[in-house]
């Protein structure tokens, strides 16, 4: 009993436990909300920003938050600064070094115990040291163990930290922007050069060595760029240039250096695994990995995901746990892009362009600000007051603060050290607000310095463009003559358009081009006089007015043209002068565009004259425009002034000289087939003319020819000549042709039938019998092919009929022989009758089949051959008889068929013309047989050529096979029955003895006699010729 109370007891006290806690987490989480709910309204600290809130490490805005190692910093609208959480190391710079805070408390002036630092523009506290920017000055306090304040030595040597802030550090430059390291310290300067001071052990400061400095050192850049971003984490420094690269230097343990390698360095290298098509606008380091904003807006991680407790983590926002040294795209919501990013030690948090927030890693401390405390690999929203939204966020060791737009500053995550900045023991997994005190807001920073709409991170031009100069590859450039700019985003330069100009530089419009000048290009920084031939009356024009035909305009810059004087013309635009009229040609009036050519027949040998004069006679002008007269040539003739050309002499005339009046004409035997001509041409062979002014020649008609020259008639071509049109002589009509009158123009081709074997030839000759020619015009006939002969004409060849043929050297077709056949017509040759058939006539188209019962042995065959004894042959058309089988015969020449052997008769032998009978004390009992049987014992047979034995009578007896007779019972035996083999003892009465041998001797007898008939009637109708098999097919008819 007492065991179980002490159960009971042990029991109560535990749910007693349980239900204290639950009431004091409940208190707390109540006492967060209620700071949540009773959030003060926001102070307007961002009063006239286009787009409130920063980008860590970036030139173009100032980071007003830093959330560290436990504690957390932030700059106040008034510049001053308050820090809260954990005050190790004199980390909150308020003078302690071992009172954590849990509320915000103010920064203390330089090297004071006395509150507060002012005129402070950003901040950066990370690892074990913080820093604060005033005035172009960096100043810091807390750990200072590597000379990472940067004043030249170990500042506070004492205690190794300072409490307050101390410095400056000595930079004989301005900062613009700075960022904090484990143990190191980096800042951007106004003339765009990096430094770095501190710890130096992996090469962090970028200066080519490990060792510590204690001042600013300067980190050399590639030439030609300029520094946008610097970012510190660990022990590991990056900065962004102005091109769009990426630069690293320090420990890369996990490859977040971003070269792809594991290897530290101590000089800046260019971060090469990024896509080679996109920029890197934003980036931050943390303890082990990188992460970056690209110019579209995605952001990428790569170096260590797991966590630095070692346990699986997410640190890359993929959706993986593993580590990468190449980068991983961060899974962001879909249709947001990223404008400003935060790396902790363990998690990672990122602003969106609609200025939400997401964040993902670690979360045991709830530092990703979505109410759990459940890690993830991938981006979880923060979730904030219904209205709220963020500008800048800083992601520490295990805790987060952002500003809102509205500048008041929100925590969550880790509270222990008072890092929240919410009170003592006061936790929170959402943003928690965070009091710092009255009138006390974070100082808010441009997002979008030129108002243009875009950030400045992914604007190339983010402050815009001083007057006077433009935009262009992310500087801005004095606009050059010949353009000008409006001084408005996106600030751009504009080409001066036609018709204006500029000279000057960092010009904001252009000059109209004065009359009498002109601008053709865009873009131009100086007006164009109009040059000679070209005025312009206006201003501001882009080109020149060329003067108009028959004007021209002789100085450059003129604004107005001159007409032409007469005597004068100008046929083109833009003329600086006019042209004087050329000779042969001639202008009468004022502003003329073309001068006046003179007209054929007329002509003028001087220039400026206002007419021309007419060609004489004999002269004559051929063309326009002519400066004189010319002659008319031979074979030419003019006879009236003002003669455009002279006459040619016409076909069949000639001239013979100069300046004729006249043409001459042609005699008979000459002709003149072209004009203008100084001569006639005597006729050629072969041709005539017959009378006066002939133009052409004429040939020799066909059958008639001219061998010589100049004649005024042809010859007539003789019998067995020809001559064709235009001959010189006559031609022999040759072979195969003929010619039988005279004056032919061509030699008849002999007909079919016919043929002509020489040259020269009157008349043809008809084909010798036995020949023939089908084609005209032959020398001579032809032997019919062979299958042919020639028709009665001779003309043409028939082929020889069925029946007959022509072996090639007959003049008729031959009959075929017999033995042979032609079943076609045109053949050369006969055929043989096959093997099987013949035929005994001449002249003949097919052969004969042999009949049955015959044979034909060999081709050629004019007869047939009956079949011999012995053998026979059913069918017709047949090479050979068939022989008759065992059991057969055949008895005559030329069967048809076969005879089966009849009973008593045989045959063992094929071929055979006659059966064998069989041997007395043999038989065969049927037809057909092929051996013979003995008789029995108790049977005999005398006779041969029988069907059957013979059973020995009674009182007889056969012991032995094949006997020819019975022998009778010896003296004392008996044997009362017949077809005995042996005769016995036997003692009967006598009446048996009657029965036994009386009865079967009757019977006997009357067989033996019904037997005798029956063969007698059979031998007398069995005298026919048997075909095949007579007994089985061919039966007597009744």
């Amino acid at each position: 009993m007492s065991g179980r109370i002490e159960v009971n007891r042990t029991l109560a006290l535990t749910i007693t436990i349980l239900f204290l806690g639950m009431t004091l987490s409940v208190g707390l989480h109540q006492q967060g909300r209620e700071i949540l709910e009773a959030e003060p309204t926001s102070m307007e600290t961002h009063s006239g920003l286009n787009m409130p809130g920063s980008t860590v490490g970036s030139i173009h805005s100032l980071t007003a938050l830093g959330a560290s190692h436990g504690y957390t910093c932030a700059v106040l609208a008034n510049n001053t600064m308050k820090c809260w959480g954990k005050a190790e190391n004199g980390s909150l710079g308020n003078g302690d070094d071992g009172q954590n805070q849990f509320t915000p408390v103010g920064v203390n002036e330089l090297n004071s115990d006395t509150c507060c630092f002012s005129d402070i523009e950003e901040t950066s506290p990370d690892g074990d040291h913080s820093c604060a920017l005033s005035d172009g000055s960096v100043y810091c306090w807390g750990l200072d163990t590597a000379g990472q304040i940067g004043h030249g030595h170990l500042s506070c040597i004492g205690n190794g930290y300072c409490v307050n802030p101390h410095g400056p550090s000595v930079l004989n430059r301005n900062i613009v922007t700075f960022t904090t390291g484990l143990r190191h310290t980096c800042a951007i300067a106004d003339d765009s050069t990096a430094w770095c001071w501190g710890e130096n052990d992996f090469g962090q400061l970028g200066v080519g060595d490990n060792d510590d400095r204690n001042a600013p050192t300067q980190v050399l850049l590639p030439a030609g760029t300029t520094p946008i971003s610097i970012n510190a984490g660990g022990h590991t420094t990056c900065v962004i240039l102005d091109n769009g690269t990426g630069l690293c230097w320090g420990k890369s343990d996990y490859g977040h250096l971003g070269d792809g390698t594991y290897n530290n360095r101590d000089e800046p290298t260019p971060i090469s695994i990024l896509p080679s098509n996109r920029s890197l606008v934003a980036m931050d380091l943390g303890a082990g990995h990188a992460c970056g904003i690209l110019d579209d807006g995605t952001a990428y991680c790569w170096g260590n995901g797991t966590f630095s407790s070692g346990e699986s983590g997410g640190r890359l926002g993929d959706g993986s746990n593993e580590s990468s040294r190449f980068p991983r795209s961060v899974s962001l919501p879909s249709g947001r892009n990223a404008i400003s990013i935060d790396v902790g030690v363990d998690h990672t948090c990122v602003i969106l362009d609609d200025n939400s927030a997401v964040c993902w890693g670690l979360n045991e401390e709830g530092q990703l600000g979505d109410g759990s405390t459940s890690n993830s690999t991938t981006p979880v929203n923060v979730s904030v007051p219904l209205g709220l939204t963020f500008g800048e966020i800083s992601a520490g060791l295990s805790h987060t603060c952002a500003v809102a737009t509205n500048g008041s500053v929100y925590c969550w995550g880790d509270h222990e050290d008072g890092a929240l900045g919410l009170g003592e023991d006061v936790d929170s997994d959402v943003p928690a607000y965070v009091d710092l005190g009255t009138g006390g807001h974070a100082l808010m920073s441009e997002r979008d310095n030129d108002d243009d709409g875009i950030v400045n991170i992914l604007d190339p031009f983010p402050d815009g463009c001083p007057s006077g100069h433009y935009a262009t590859s992310g500087t801005c450039d004095l606009v050059e003559p010949g353009y000008y700019t409006n001084d408005l985003p996106p600030y751009e330069k504009f080409p001066c358009q036609p018709g204006t100009y500029q000279p000057s530089y960092g010009q904001l419009d252009c000059i109209d081009a004065s009359p009498g000048h002109y601008v053709t290009n865009s873009g131009s920084a100086s007006q164009t006089p109009c040059p000679l031939g070209n005025y312009q009356p206006d201003s501001g024009k882009l080109s020149c007015i060329q003067s108009d035909p028959g004007n021209y305009v002789s100085d450059e810059g003129s604004i107005r043209q001159n007409q032409c004087p007469t005597g004068t013309y100008q046929p083109s635009s833009g003329a600086a002068d006019c042209i004087d009229a050329s000779p042969g040609f001639y202008v009468s009036g004022f502003a003329s565009e073309e001068q006046t050519p003179c007209a054929a027949g007329t002509y003028q040998i001087l220039s400026g004259a206002t007419s021309c004069f007419q060609a004489g006679q004999g002269f004559h002008v051929p063309s326009e425009g002519s400066d004189s007269q010319q002659q008319c040539q031979p074979g030419t003739f003019s006879s009236q002034q003002g003669q455009a050309n002279c006459t040619y002499a016409s076909p069949g005339y000639f001239v013979g000289g100069a300046q004729q009046s006249s043409q001459s004409p042609c005699l008979p035997g000459e002709f003149q087939g072209s004009s203008g001509q100084t001569s006639c041409l005597s006729t050629t062979p072969g041709h005539y003319t017959d009378s006066e002014g002939s133009a052409e020649q004429i040939q020799c008609a066909a059958g008639t020819y001219q061998p010589d020259s100049g004649q005024t008639s042809c010859i007539e071509a003789e019998p067995g000549f020809y001559s064709e049109l235009g001959s010189i002589s006559q031609n022999q009509c040759q072979s195969g042709t003929y010619s039988s009158e005279p004056g032919q123009g061509s030699c008849i081709p002999s007909e079919p039938g016919f043929f002509v074997d020489l040259d020269g030839a009157t008349g043809p000759t008809p084909c010798p019998p036995g020949q023939f020619q089908s084609e005209s015009g032959s020398s001579g006939c032809e032997t019919p092919p062979p299958g042919q002969i020639a028709s009665p004409d001779g003309s043409t060849t028939t082929s020889c009929p069925p029946g007959k043929y022509q072996p090639g050297d007959q003049s008729i077709c031959l009959d075929t022989s017999p033995g042979y056949f032609v079943n076609e017509s045109g053949s050369s040759s006969q055929s043989q009758c096959p093997s099987g058939t013949y035929q005994p006539e001449p002249g003949q188209t097919s052969c004969l089949p042999a009949n049955p019962g015959n044979f034909v042995d060999s081709p050629g065959s004019s007869s047939q051959t009956p079949c011999p004894t012995g053998q026979f042959q059913s069918f017709g058309g047949q090479q050979s008889c068939t022989p008759a089988m065992a059991g057969h015969h055949v008895p005559e020449e030329g069967a048809m068929s076969q005879t089966t052997c009849k009973a008593g008769n045989y045959q063992p032998d094929e071929g055979m013309d006659s059966c064998m009978p069989s041997d007395p004390g043999y038989f065969v009992p049927s037809s057909g047989a092929i051996s013979q049987s003995p008789c029995q014992p108790g049977n005999f047979q005398p006779e041969g050529g029988k069907s059957g034995c013979l059973p020995a009578d009674p009182g007889n007896y056969v012991s032995e096979a094949a006997s020819t007779e019975q022998s009778k019972c010896p003296s004392g035996q008996e044997q009362e029955l017949s077809g005995q083999v042996s005769c016995i003892d036997v003692e009967r009465p006598l009446w048996m003895s009657i029965l036994m041998f009386g009865v079967p001797a009757i019977l006997a007898g009357t067989m033996a006699i019904l037997y005798i008939s029956n063969k007698k009637s059979t031998g007398s109708s069995g005298k026919g010729k048997s075909y095949m098999y007579s007994e089985d097919i061919r039966k007597k008819q009744p």
